[in-house]
């Protein structure tokens, strides 16, 4: 797919933020109140509470970096009161100052794009509702993501990870390697820790992937098999 928004990552945050509002605003109470398998112990309301509180962190001047766990708990709980139409209003405002400030620094606030993209999923996925599986923005981030991914198993004194994404050879390995032939949205799940171990496992590698797997993950893997 051809990139329409180029490395802006600002660009990249406003195309996916502007498809969430328009799916969120469709959902019910009860389709909010969905537990979200992708990101355990949390409803679809939980997961609009921290992506709409990173900006929120940015504009009360609570945001130093990347948010950790004792920072994401915090955007949840603050949410709680506040509902989705509450919570879109104020993304809403505060969202512009904070994509000027990823289209500013650049590729080194990439994870905060590809974040809101992977959540924009885990809520479709636990609702059962499939869309923009294939975009820009996850078309985007793929690379940056094989090359993360590179840089770890070059860092665990693995050979490198021959990735073939809808007939693209994204990372070339070694020729006697290990290969994986993936679809993109599959991909993009799985590096980001939205499927186990056993369904990464179980895609099509060339060899046993092993070892590999210790070093697959940016976050994860799940804890049990989703399936979207």
């Amino acid at each position: 797919m051809t990139d329409p928004f180029g490395d802006d990552v600002g660009v990249h945050y406003r195309s996916t933020r502007e498809r969430i509002f328009t799916f969120v605003r469709g959902l019910s109470d009860v389709e909010l109140a969905t537990p979200v398998p992708a990101c355990p112990g949390w409803t679809v309301h939980n997961v609009l509470g921290h992506i709409a509180g990173i900006p929120d962190d940015l504009a009360n001047g609570r945001l130093r970096g990347i948010p950790d766990d004792a920072q994401t708990a915090d955007q949840v709980a603050r949410s709680a009161a506040l509902s989705a139409e509450e919570l879109l209003a104020r993304w809403e405002l505060q969202a512009p100052d904070f994509q000027a400030v990823l289209t500013s620094v650049g590729v080194a606030l990439a994870p905060a794009a590809i974040d809101l993209a992977a959540h924009e999923q885990d809520m479709r996925g636990a609702l059962g509702q499939p869309g923009a599986r294939y975009n820009a923005t996850i078309a985007w981030a793929l690379p940056l993501m094989v090359a993360s991914l590179g840089s770890r198993l070059r860092n665990a004194g693995l050979p490198a990870l021959r990735i073939v994404v809808e007939g693209e050879v994204m990372a070339q390995g070694d020729a006697g390697g290990v290969s994986l032939t993936i679809s993109q949205f599959e991909a993009f799940r799985a590096l980001l820790g939205r499927r186990s171990r056993d369904q990464v496992a179980a895609y099509e590698w060339s060899a046993d992937p092993s070892a590999i797997l210790d070093r697959f993950f940016v976050f994860g893997p799940a804890s049990q098999n989703i399936s979207e």
